[in-house]
């Protein structure tokens, strides 16, 4: 470190006037010449500098040498001029004439700056020293820019720990049921030894049903029903015709005879099929016919006709009214066709059921009663026309045995929804089973055993149940609220759902499957 001496400086501001003291200065400056003579100013009053004196060997490093480095040969020789310790204060109270100007402050700071600048950059080279480093220094925009990084950083963390432990996915949902069809026969006997002899008989449908107890018995019915016969024969003859009422307000009796014309206000026109007299003041039925039978003649409203065959002036005294509808119709001759004889045998023993049915209905609402027939041969019938017959109408008369078969409803319940029961996936259960929705028919009979086959038809529906895992929770896993509905689409036993998020504000699925709840609603 070089030795720096200090040789202070010290001016005395105290102004004099009109004297005019000249200034040591420690190297000539030139003099500028200024024609105009500027006014004279008081200088303000100045402060103490205090001015440092280094010795140019110990910066330098000369060695008392009269060798310069090249960097400061244009400078001043510092050796030559005055010492700054022999420098005494002046007390100068001057004005700045137009004979002096001072260099001003910027060029002594200016020089002042390249002279410590080239002597850094000299002791760099001399020396083989490098430039000691200092730390950049760093804007107060990074620093913001890093806290805002890490409060970010922090909050995308926090909001992580918070979304994997405390979202929430709740989905609701309402199972779509199925239908299951299924049907069941079993045995009903009267008697135990009727029970136990379906063991030894040789009929395998009998050998491996259940058994119900219940009462077996058979009983004869009869009925009579008429029944149209529907084949028809074309004759010819189209017709259309019916009955009018002919009234005469005149004074005399009008004779009419067959053939005479009557006329509707359309223009229609009708003959009397026979002649007849009209009283005076009186009225008198008679039949009609179309003149020209078609379609169009049909009448089927109350109306006037006049008689054109009479005088004009008796027409509105004398006049016919028809009685009723004018109907068109052909000659046709009906008879009993195969078809005939065929409805009537299979409505005539529905008849037969029917009426055992209703005789024989059992009072007691836990029991069901199945009606079939004894054999195969159905009922016994006897018609009163034969085939071909030209007849309208012909009667039949049945009558047949009928197996009447009672048993209890519950047990009989109870096999069906067993039998459906086998029929349900272990992640559904059976639901809305009416036991009074199952039907019943006899479908075999043994007449030596009394014993009756009897198959039911019933059907249920299934459900999954509220512990049902058929969701894979994994798959759900991050999926957004669209995503998640094609997904539960795909599924034909959801019938409806809702999806609960936990908070509200995200519709995303936890990524954590635990957190993924599914509730299944009971079937009503």
């Amino acid at each position: 470190m070089p030795k720096i001496s200090k040789a202070p400086k010290v001016k005395n501001t105290a102004p004099k006037k009109n004297k005019i003291v000249k200034k040591t200065k420690t190297a000539p400056v030139k003099k500028k010449v200024v024609k105009k003579v500027v006014k004279k100013i008081t200088p303000p009053k100045t402060n103490r500098i205090v001015v440092d004196v280094i010795s140019d060997e110990e910066i330098f490093g000369t060695d008392n040498t009269n060798e310069t480095l090249p960097v400061f040969s244009s400078w001043p020789d510092f050796n030559k001029t005055a010492s700054l310790e022999s420098q005494v204060e002046v007390e100068t109270d001057y004005k700045i004439s137009e004979e002096e100007v001072l260099p001003s402050d910027d060029e002594n700071y200016d020089k002042q700056k390249k002279f410590f600048s080239d002597w850094a950059s000299q002791i760099k080279s001399v020396e083989g020293q490098e430039k000691p480093m200092l730390a950049p220094k760093k804007s107060v925009g990074l620093y913001r820019k890093q806290a805002l990084f890490y409060l970010g950083a922090t909050a995308i963390l926090l909001f992580a720990v918070f979304y994997l432990f405390f979202s929430k996915l709740t989905i609701m949902i309402s199972p779509q049921g199925e239908t299951v069809n299924d049907s069941l026969t079993f045995n009903i006997s009267g008697s135990s030894a009727g029970a136990s002899s379906d063991t030894s008989t040789d009929d395998s449908e009998l050998k491996y049903n259940k058994n119900i107890d219940g009462e077996v018995s058979v009983v004869e019915v009869d009925a009579e029903k008429t029944y149209q016969t529907s084949g028809e024969e074309v004759l010819g003859g189209e017709d259309v015709s019916g009955t009018v009422i002919i009234t005469n307000k005149s004074a005399k009796a009008q004779p009419l005879v067959a053939k005479t014309r009557l006329l509707s206000p359309d223009g229609k026109l009708f003959r009397l099929k026979d002649s007849v007299s009209v009283p005076a003041g009186g009225v008198v039925t008679a039949n009609i016919y179309a003149d020209k039978p078609s379609t169009e003649m049909a009448i089927t409203t109350p109306t006037r006709f006049t008689i054109p065959g009479l005088w004009a002036g008796l027409q509105d005294r004398i006049y016919a009214e028809n009685s009723g509808d004018f109907v068109y119709q052909t000659q046709v001759k009906k008879y009993l066709k195969q078809a005939d004889i065929d409805n009537a045998k299979k409505d005539i023993n529905e008849v037969l059921n029917l009426k055992a049915k209703n005789d024989l209905k059992s009072s007691d609402s836990s029991k069901v009663v199945v009606y079939g027939d004894s054999s195969s041969d159905g009922a016994t019938t006897e018609f009163d026309a034969k085939l071909g017959d030209e007849k309208t109408n012909f009667t039949v008369k049945a009558k047949k045995q009928v197996v009447v078969v009672v048993f209890s409803k519950e047990k009989a319940a109870s096999l069906a929804e067993a039998r459906l029961s086998l029929l349900v996936p272990d992640d559904k259960q059976l639901a809305n089973f009416n036991k009074d929705q199952i039907t019943y028919s006899l479908e075999n009979f043994d007449p030596a055993t009394k014993l009756a086959v009897v198959k039911a038809y019933f059907s249920g529906s299934i459900f999954l149940k509220s512990d049902s895992t058929f969701l894979d929770r994994k798959k759900l896993v991050g999926l957004n609220s669209s995503q998640i509905s094609q997904y539960l689409n795909s599924f034909p036993e959801i019938k409806d759902y809702d999806l609960k998020f936990s908070p509200p504000f995200i519709k995303t699925a936890p990524t954590l499957p635990d957190r993924i709840n599914i509730e299944i609603k009971n079937a009503q």
